[in-house]
Protein backbone atom coordinates (compact mmCIF):
# COMPACT_ATOMS: atom_id res chain seq x y z
CA UNK A 1 0.00 0.00 0.00
CA UNK A 2 1.96 3.54 -0.70
CA UNK A 3 0.98 6.52 1.21
CA UNK A 4 -1.61 7.89 -0.57
CA UNK A 5 -4.07 5.12 -0.17
CA UNK A 6 -2.40 4.55 2.95
CA UNK A 7 -3.36 8.07 4.50
CA UNK A 8 -7.06 7.81 2.64
CA UNK A 9 -7.45 3.95 4.32
CA UNK A 10 -6.50 6.08 7.49
CA UNK A 11 -8.78 8.51 7.24
CA UNK A 12 -12.02 6.56 6.58
CA UNK A 13 -11.15 4.54 9.46
CA UNK A 14 -10.11 6.99 12.05
CA UNK A 15 -12.94 6.64 14.57
CA UNK A 16 -12.28 6.86 18.18
CA UNK A 17 -15.37 4.14 18.77
CA UNK A 18 -13.00 1.60 17.62
CA UNK A 19 -9.97 2.46 19.19
CA UNK A 20 -9.96 -0.63 21.61
CA UNK A 21 -10.45 -3.23 18.35
CA UNK A 22 -7.53 -1.05 16.97
CA UNK A 23 -5.37 -1.71 19.41
CA UNK A 24 -6.48 -5.68 19.89
CA UNK A 25 -5.55 -5.68 16.04
CA UNK A 26 -2.08 -4.18 16.06
CA UNK A 27 -1.07 -5.95 19.35
CA UNK A 28 -2.34 -8.89 17.83
CA UNK A 29 0.03 -7.81 14.55
CA UNK A 30 2.78 -6.47 16.62
CA UNK A 31 2.90 -6.56 20.33
CA UNK A 32 6.22 -4.48 20.76
CA UNK A 33 4.78 -1.37 19.23
CA UNK A 34 6.22 1.64 21.22
CA UNK A 35 2.34 2.62 21.14
CA UNK A 36 1.52 -0.31 24.05
CA UNK A 37 4.15 1.41 26.22
CA UNK A 38 1.99 3.85 27.42
CA UNK A 39 -1.20 1.92 29.57
CA UNK A 40 -3.74 4.61 28.86
CA UNK A 41 -3.68 5.49 25.23
CA UNK A 42 -4.59 9.62 23.90
CA UNK A 43 -6.41 10.17 20.85
CA UNK A 44 -2.96 11.18 18.97
CA UNK A 45 -1.55 7.92 20.22
CA UNK A 46 -4.67 6.12 18.47
CA UNK A 47 -3.99 7.79 15.07
CA UNK A 48 -0.32 6.34 15.63
CA UNK A 49 -1.44 2.94 16.39
CA UNK A 50 -4.24 3.24 13.70
CA UNK A 51 -1.45 4.59 10.91
CA UNK A 52 1.23 1.44 12.05
CA UNK A 53 -1.86 -0.85 11.90
CA UNK A 54 -2.18 0.30 7.95
CA UNK A 55 1.71 -0.83 7.96
CA UNK A 56 0.57 -4.33 8.95
CA UNK A 57 -2.78 -5.09 7.57
CA UNK A 58 -4.80 -3.58 4.88
CA UNK A 59 -7.87 -1.68 5.37
CA UNK A 60 -10.34 -4.45 4.93
CA UNK A 61 -8.70 -6.76 7.19
CA UNK A 62 -9.74 -3.82 9.58
CA UNK A 63 -12.54 -3.35 8.85
CA UNK A 64 -13.50 -7.13 9.64
CA UNK A 65 -11.68 -7.38 12.38
CA UNK A 66 -13.94 -4.61 14.15
CA UNK A 67 -17.44 -5.84 12.73
CA UNK A 68 -16.12 -9.19 14.61
CA UNK A 69 -14.72 -6.87 18.10
CA UNK A 70 -18.50 -5.42 17.89
CA UNK A 71 -20.09 -9.33 17.72
CA UNK A 72 -17.88 -10.27 20.63
CA UNK A 73 -18.71 -7.00 22.24
CA UNK A 74 -22.42 -7.28 21.89
CA UNK A 75 -22.53 -10.92 22.73
CA UNK A 76 -20.42 -10.17 26.06
CA UNK A 77 -22.76 -7.15 26.79
CA UNK A 78 -25.87 -9.74 26.19
CA UNK A 79 -24.28 -12.15 28.15
CA UNK A 80 -23.83 -9.43 31.24
CA UNK A 81 -27.43 -8.26 30.49
CA UNK A 82 -28.75 -11.89 30.99
CA UNK A 83 -26.96 -12.51 34.08
CA UNK A 84 -27.95 -9.34 35.75
CA UNK A 85 -31.57 -9.98 34.62
CA UNK A 86 -31.29 -13.63 35.91
CA UNK A 87 -29.94 -12.49 39.33
CA UNK A 88 -32.76 -10.13 39.59
CA UNK A 89 -35.63 -13.00 39.14
CA UNK A 90 -33.76 -14.92 41.70
CA UNK A 91 -33.39 -11.87 44.04
CA UNK A 92 -37.02 -11.31 43.56
CA UNK A 93 -37.59 -14.56 43.61
CA UNK A 94 -36.32 -15.24 47.13
CA UNK A 95 -37.52 -11.93 48.74
CA UNK A 96 -40.92 -13.43 47.55
CA UNK A 97 -40.50 -16.72 49.49
CA UNK A 98 -39.15 -14.61 52.75
CA UNK A 99 -41.97 -12.50 52.51
CA UNK A 100 -44.24 -15.50 52.36
CA UNK A 101 -42.33 -16.65 54.91
CA UNK A 102 -42.66 -13.97 57.24
CA UNK A 103 -46.28 -14.14 56.09
CA UNK A 104 -47.04 -17.25 57.25
CA UNK A 105 -44.69 -16.86 60.85
CA UNK A 106 -46.90 -13.89 61.33
CA UNK A 107 -50.22 -15.96 60.16
CA UNK A 108 -49.02 -18.65 63.00
CA UNK A 109 -48.30 -16.55 65.26
CA UNK A 110 -50.86 -14.05 64.78
CA UNK A 111 -53.58 -16.33 65.90
CA UNK A 112 -52.31 -16.55 69.07
CA UNK A 113 -52.23 -13.04 69.34
CA UNK A 114 -55.96 -12.62 68.47
CA UNK A 115 -56.54 -15.30 71.09
CA UNK A 116 -55.29 -13.40 73.09
CA UNK A 117 -56.42 -10.59 72.24
CA UNK A 118 -60.04 -11.86 72.42
CA UNK A 119 -59.25 -13.35 76.21
CA UNK A 120 -58.55 -9.32 77.13
CA UNK A 121 -61.58 -8.09 75.42
CA UNK A 122 -63.98 -10.70 76.96
CA UNK A 123 -62.60 -9.89 80.52
CA UNK A 124 -62.55 -6.10 80.02
CA UNK A 125 -66.61 -6.64 78.74
CA UNK A 126 -66.60 -8.80 81.99
CA UNK A 127 -65.02 -5.93 84.31
CA UNK A 128 -67.51 -3.24 82.62
CA UNK A 129 -70.44 -5.11 83.44
CA UNK A 130 -69.46 -6.05 87.10
CA UNK A 131 -69.56 -2.47 88.11
CA UNK A 132 -65.85 -2.18 89.59
CA UNK A 133 -63.28 -2.24 87.50
CA UNK A 134 -60.22 -4.61 88.45
CA UNK A 135 -56.97 -4.60 86.45
CA UNK A 136 -55.51 -7.46 85.32
CA UNK A 137 -51.48 -7.15 85.75
CA UNK A 138 -49.98 -10.26 85.01
CA UNK A 139 -47.48 -8.73 87.36
CA UNK A 140 -49.15 -8.37 89.96
CA UNK A 141 -52.76 -9.66 90.06
CA UNK A 142 -54.28 -7.19 92.81
CA UNK A 143 -56.60 -8.84 95.87
CA UNK A 144 -58.21 -12.11 95.51
CA UNK A 145 -62.04 -12.41 95.10
CA UNK A 146 -63.47 -12.55 98.64
CA UNK A 147 -60.47 -10.70 100.47
CA UNK A 148 -61.47 -7.42 102.08
CA UNK A 149 -59.38 -4.28 101.68
CA UNK A 150 -57.25 -2.89 104.35
CA UNK A 151 -57.03 0.64 104.98
CA UNK A 152 -53.55 1.77 105.09
CA UNK A 153 -53.76 4.00 107.81
CA UNK A 154 -50.49 5.55 110.06
CA UNK A 155 -49.56 4.67 113.31
CA UNK A 156 -47.91 6.46 115.34
CA UNK A 157 -44.46 5.11 117.12
CA UNK A 158 -45.38 6.33 120.78
CA UNK A 159 -48.31 6.57 123.53
CA UNK A 160 -50.39 9.35 121.67
CA UNK A 161 -49.54 11.48 124.69
CA UNK A 162 -47.44 14.59 125.22
CA UNK A 163 -44.44 14.16 127.20
CA UNK A 164 -43.31 16.93 129.31
CA UNK A 165 -40.06 18.34 129.00
CA UNK A 166 -38.42 20.28 131.74
CA UNK A 167 -36.74 23.81 131.59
Amino acid sequence: MDKKEKLGAFNQLLNEKYYEADYELLKKEDPRHDVFKNPSPTPAQYREALFALLDQVDADQVKKHRKAWLKKKEAAKARRKAQQEKAAKEKAKKEEQEKAAKEKGKHDAGGDKEDDQEKQSGQKKEEQSGGEEVKKNPENPGPRPGSKKSKNTPTSGGTGSKTKTSK
